[in-house]
């Protein structure tokens, strides 16, 4: 069976209420259909196929659909979820899952919001051929950009997804055959093979050359890794949000929560230069991440923090003498937010 083709953006907390939701899902499906006919028409996913093709798109349906979402989560701040299908056979079905709203404040959730289209396997037939090509899709994930003001986005395949082991931790960005990254992120570094497409006022969208992305193509993987890899050593795939502060920015505030403020410092900090220690040693990434969310998860319990401050310091010093040239700002801000962090918890 043909793998599955996604597209799909991600953007940060974004509270907005329900109705406001509902009429940027609807101004969103008004965008979509201009680019395939397989987005003519979406119905909300109900328990059986005949009782979604019975329930027609309308406000009323979105905003069950939304509410429903938010009854089982329990807490508005977590956003509305609505899944909605084309109402097509197998060979053209197509799925739309929506979450919007969310604003929840997690550092190791950074983009609750997101819009991704699952397209039909069928590269056989006219309309999902036509569309599963490098430039159509490169359309449709600047205009999803667009309409959500997204962070980043990606177009790739479940089996990519699911089969080749991510360069970065989950809360990062996730490069794929084409990737939409926000002129926030900085500057682009030179890339060579791939095609770039400047997008004015929203960003920049990087695809690796090939006209139609499958997992057995030769090379296929390995271009769209060479891509993930100059994005991640030009350190434009941080989470969503985040920006590296400044030495001067670490907290010197009395108490425990200037104490937290600074392990927080240091554990986006970390989180840079995690991104910078070659994928052969994802041991030592892991632990340095895994390190940094120990000392805020015992600050923010109470707890002594100080073997964990020990433990992170050395875990610099062996990254530096391992890789000399990971050594960055982000190295100095660690080390600076670690030393506010003992400083406060000595008194």
């Amino acid at each position: 069976m043909a793998d599955r083709h996604y597209v799909a953006v991600y953007w940060g907390d974004r509270a907005v209420p329900l109705d406001g939701c509902i009429a940027e899902v609807r101004d969103c499906l008004r965008r979509l259909a201009g680019h395939s006919e397989l987005f003519a028409r979406f119905y909300p996913i109900r328990a059986t196929r005949e009782e979604s093709l019975a329930a027609e798109l309308n406000e009323d349906h979105l905003r069950a659909a939304a509410e429903a979402s938010v009854a089982t989560s329990g807490d508005a701040r977590y956003g509305y979820t609505i899944n909605l299908w084309n109402g097509l056979d197998e060979a053209r079905s197509v799925r739309a899952e929506i979450t919007v709203g969310a604003d929840i404040g997690l550092e190791f959730c950074p983009a609750p919001n997101s819009f991704a289209l699952k397209l039909p396997r069928a590269l056989h037939d006219p309309a999902t051929g036509a569309l599963v090509r490098r430039e159509p899709l490169t359309r449709l994930l600047e205009e999803l950009a667009r309409a959500w003001s997204a962070d980043w986005g990606t177009v790739s395949t479940e089996g990519y997804l699911l089969g080749t082991p991510a360069l970065l931790p989950p809360h990062h960005p996730r490069v794929g055959w084409i990737t939409f990254l926000h002129r926030s992120r900085g500057k682009l570094p030179r890339l060579p093979s791939a095609v770039v497409t400047r997008i004015d006022g929203a960003g920049v969208i990087v695809a690796a050359p090939d006209d139609c992305f499958t997992l057995d193509a030769s090379g296929a993987i390995d271009r769209v890794r060479g891509i993930e890899h100059a994005l991640a050593e030009a350190g434009l795939l941080r989470p969503t949000g985040t920006a590296a502060p400044s030495p001067a920015d670490a907290p010197a505030d009395d108490g425990d929560a200037s104490a937290l403020a600074s392990a927080l410092a240091a554990a986006s900090a970390i989180d840079a230069i995690a991104t910078r220690i070659p994928s052969r040693r994802a041991d030592l990434s892991d632990t340095l991440l895994r390190a940094a969310t120990a000392l805020v998860v015992a600050l923010s319990a109470g707890d002594d923090a100080a073997a964990r401050v020990r433990e992170l310091r050395a875990l610099l010093d062996l990254t530096e003498k391992l890789w000399p040239a990971a050594e960055d700002p982000a190295v100095q801000r660690a080390r600076v937010a670690l030393a506010a962090v003992a400083a406060i918890e000595k008194r």
